[in-house]
């Protein structure tokens, strides 16, 4: 072989391995194998897009509020909304959550279950905004919703369009399955989303907050306690998380909302 020629075969053979040490440094599994179902990207076996020219770079994808057209309504204050969507993973397994979110559905649906949601004060040079949150019954009209028991008080900080709950509170959610019911009560609750431009609906809100130890144990569901639905799953779902000192389990949700009429 002439001496170029084995330049070019080791020069390539030393990019081959580059390639190889830093996909293995981007933590890419065997995926990336360059064989079959493991093809690079773009390879004909198995196409798929191209990363670009950083594939190590980490992105969100997360919208800042910076990101998003701002409120142009000069006052929130007045406005009313109910939960439309609502859709929980945490602490539910994935195939309690397939059968408890489906009912969800059809409950919003039905105005059973009512997350409602009062901007009762919006400070915009203190960005704040004074909130209740609780849920209410079943309305005589539809359409037309009241709290069923006092809402909790909530501060919302405020960076035009988004918010987040400036301190923990809690709501208790509570889903039918014919003669019995499955109430989840959350705790150590924080609230996140934005508003639409006008006013009108609250887009991407998310829930996170914990249920305890105590609390699923009285929380109920067709299949026996919460608390015993998640610790009897195989591997168990055990607390990963404490309030107040007690054991819990982390609740997380999506939520959308729009205006409603709440008396």
């Amino acid at each position: 072989m002439a001496p170029d020629r084995k330049f070019q075969t080791r020069m390539a053979a030393g990019i081959a391995l580059s390639l190889l040490v830093g996909i293995a440094a981007c933590g890419l599994d065997e995926h990336y194998t360059g064989m079959g179902a493991g093809a690079l990207p773009g390879d004909k076996l198995y196409p798929q897009p191209d990363p670009g020219p950083n594939p190590c770079q980490v992105t969100t994808d997360v919208p800042t509020s910076t990101d998003l057209p701002v409120v142009t309504v000069d006052s929130l204050a007045g406005k009313t909304y109910r939960f439309d969507s609502l859709a929980l993973s945490k602490p539910l397994p994935e195939a309690l959550a397939e059968m408890v979110n489906p009912f969800i559905v059809d409950q919003l649906t039905q105005e059973l279950i009512n997350v409602l949601l009062v901007i009762d004060t919006d400070d915009r040079t203190a960005e704040t905004m004074g909130v209740r949150l609780g849920t209410g019954p079943k309305p005589a009209t539809a359409g037309s919703y009241a709290f069923g028991d006092a809402p909790q008080t909530v501060t919302f900080t405020f960076e035009n369009p988004g918010f987040i709950s400036a301190a923990p509170t809690s709501l208790a959610i509570s889903v039918s399955f014919g003669d019995s019911s499955l109430v989840l009560p959350v705790k150590a609750l924080t609230l996140k989303g934005t508003f639409k431009t006008d006013g009108t609906a609250i887009q991407g809100g998310t829930l996170v907050g914990a249920i305890t130890e105590a609390d699923a144990t009285t929380a109920m569901t067709p299949l026996g306690s919460l608390a015993d639905v998640l610790t009897l799953q195989n591997p168990p779902i055990t607390p990963d998380t404490t309030v107040d000192g007690q054991p819990a389990w982390s609740f997380e949700a999506t939520f959308t909302a729009i205006e409603a009429t709440v008396n």
